[in-house]
């Protein structure tokens, strides 16, 4: 799975500018890129010079277009991402990725917050856009610290222009706790089914592998490997049981890339497939409701 930034800036070293609060890039996609996965580790803007970007956001139903000159602001998280070239040029854009801890800072520690937008298409004003396109310029000389956080704090002023910009960045505060306890129970509850690995978890969480395992097992008396596990099985049985969905898709809803690691998964925590459990439900046997764990095989 793709990171971003980390993988992005690793590519394209030359055209990428990392500071502390920052990483900002300056990307061009070559060919044309479908369906990608992307795990967002900072939460990111987006704004495409040339060519078309769509994305898939995590828990959503629709595809969002991003058409040349629009602006795409995405919460950490998983996506499905796509790029196609334009008429006269390829696929090129400036990503901004933002470290939470000065977002939090920057936007302020909201009392309350909606659950807000995790992706936004939106329109910048000229002068939001000039600030972006202005930016990698700037940090190529080396700006001092003080004066490069205020270029960045009035990029973001101007982009939360746009009322749901400023709803996901006040979301994403919120959820970016005051304590690295508190950031981990938000994140792994909040992105247990996306088909994230542990140690894709400590990079959200900000955190070494070793401190993340270390913390989650204070907090939930387990190991994350064996608490994803079996939240993502029980998710899964109850879509099998109430859902008329595939198989395929129900794997892909409870955080599974692969069906037939799903449905070896499935089986030997359950004792039985996916398949037959539904076949099992739907007919007029004395096993239907058979606890989870037990057969009557």
């Amino acid at each position: 799975m793709l990171r971003v930034p980390e993988d992005i800036e690793a590519q394209f070293t030359n055209q990428a500018f990392r500071f502390p609060e920052i990483c900002i890039i300056r990307y061009e996609a070559l060919q044309t890129v479908l369906s990608a996965p992307v795990l967002v580790t900072w939460p990111t803007f987006v704004l495409v010079c040339s060519g078309v970007k769509q994305i898939k956001p995590q828990d959503g139903q629709h595809i969002l277009t991003v058409q040349t000159g629009s602006l795409l602001a995405m919460r950490s998280g998983t996506h499905l991402m796509s790029e196609f070239h334009g008429r006269d040029a390829g696929y090129q854009s400036i990503i901004l990725s933002v470290d939470r801890t000065f977002v939090r800072e920057a936007v302020g520690i909201p009392k309350v917050a909606d659950d807000g937008p995790r992706v936004v298409v939106s329109s910048p004003s000229a002068h939001a856009q000039r600030l972006f396109q202005e930016l990698p310029g700037l940090l190529s000389m080396q700006l001092p610290d003080m004066e490069r956080q205020f270029k960045l704090r009035e990029l973001l002023v101007a982009l939360m222009g746009d009322q749901e910009v400023h709803r996901l960045l006040l979301r994403e505060a919120a959820d970016w706790g005051s304590t690295d306890e508190e950031r981990l129970i938000s994140i792994v509850t909040t992105h247990y089914l996306s088909p994230l690995q542990v140690p894709d978890f400590a990079r959200l969480c900000a955190m070494s592998l070793s401190s993340f395992k270390r913390r989650f097992q204070n907090i939930y008396g387990t190991s994350p490997a064996r608490w994803l596990t079996m939240l993502r099985l029980e998710h899964a049985r109850s879509m099998v049981l109430n859902s008329g969905l595939p198989v395929s898709e129900i794997c892909r809803a409870s955080g599974y890339r692969d069906v037939s690691n799903f449905i070896r998964a499935f089986r030997r925590n359950f004792g039985v497939t996916p398949a037959a459990l539904r076949h099992r439900r739907s007919g007029p046997t004395v096993g239907e409701g058979t606890p989870a764990g037990r057969t009557n095989d």
